[in-house]
């Protein structure tokens, strides 16, 4: 047939026809559920999450291995409360995504895939929204010159605590510090927030060396799970430490939530601990 195609002229027109029909073939095929190799969580409300989970199409370009070929894939999200050893399911969507209300429990988030109610798959991966806990660390009244203030951290750096009045690059980065309020160390304890340092009379910083504005909670008279709605007018940026254990909430201005516990005191220094929100504008602090 193709000698006589060749013959009459008709060859390249064959091919081209040929060619078109594979085409068709291929775009005309469904295209597979894409099936997550990461999960990241959010907030969605101060109370409330979006967990969404990322293809391997959407991140490399292409599938690395072969995904469930079947296009009515769905996806079911788990729930593993802290202080738990079970996962819950949260419910099952067709969507790489999914708001959850955890009733104000903090805990992990992990996804499964299914093809025709078969699980074909579960992420190697989970996401948490436990709060990072912090310390013990003692801090002392900053005009003894010891180790005064604390830094929550960030996702990539680790909690710390420093002498604030040696390191001044720390005071952009600190967010509670211990002083008096006076230029001795003499007077009552207090927890302060670093925007306060440049006017504190026991700090030796300039006069422009403002710190992050942080503010603290009215106590608690047991550790929450949840972080007070922030109000300007009901969060103060003093707090007293006259009183031990002392349970508070701290808020940076960046809208990042924390617990602070003070465990104990003595005349010029305290014992505390922390647990720090990590996802920005989510109030949850249950540990």
């Amino acid at each position: 047939m193709l000698k006589r195609l060749r013959q009459s002229g008709r060859t390249g027109s064959v091919v081209r026809v040929l060619v078109w029909l594979a085409v068709g073939v291929l775009l005309a095929t469904p295209k597979s559920r894409p099936w997550p190799v990461e999960v990241s969580v959010q907030a969605d409300t101060d109370t409330t999450v979006v967990v969404t989970w990322f293809s391997q199409e959407e991140k490399y370009g292409g599938f690395c291995e072969s995904p469930p070929p079947d296009p009515y894939d769905s996806f079911e999200l788990f729930f593993e409360p802290v202080g738990e050893s079970t996962w819950t399911s949260v419910g099952r969507t067709r969507d790489t995504f999914m708001v959850h209300d955890p009733q104000h429990l903090t805990g992990r988030y992990t996804v499964r895939g299914w093809r025709r109610d078969e699980v074909k798959w579960d992420t190697w991966t989970d996401v948490k929204t436990v709060p990072r806990h912090i310390g013990p660390f003692r801090l002392h009244e900053v005009s003894t010159g010891d180790t005064s203030a604390l830094a929550f951290g960030t996702l990539y750096d680790p909690p710390r605590v420093f002498v604030i009045d040696t390191f001044l690059v720390w005071a952009g980065q600190a967010d509670a510090y211990v002083t008096d309020y006076e230029a001795g160390s003499a007077g009552p304890m207090l927890m302060a927030s670093p925007s306060l340092v440049s006017g504190d009379p026991g700090v030796h910083v300039a006069d422009n060396a403002h710190g992050r504005a942080t503010w603290f909670s009215l106590p608690f008279a047991e550790e929450p799970r949840l972080s007070p709605v922030w109000e300007p007018f009901s969060w103060v940026q003093i707090c007293s430490l006259s009183h031990v254990p002392l349970i508070v909430a701290c808020r940076q201005v960046e809208d990042n939530y924390a617990l602070i516990k003070v465990l104990s005191r003595d005349s010029t220094s305290i014992e505390l601990e922390a647990w720090y929100q990590q996802i920005n504008g989510l109030r949850l602090v249950g540990h």
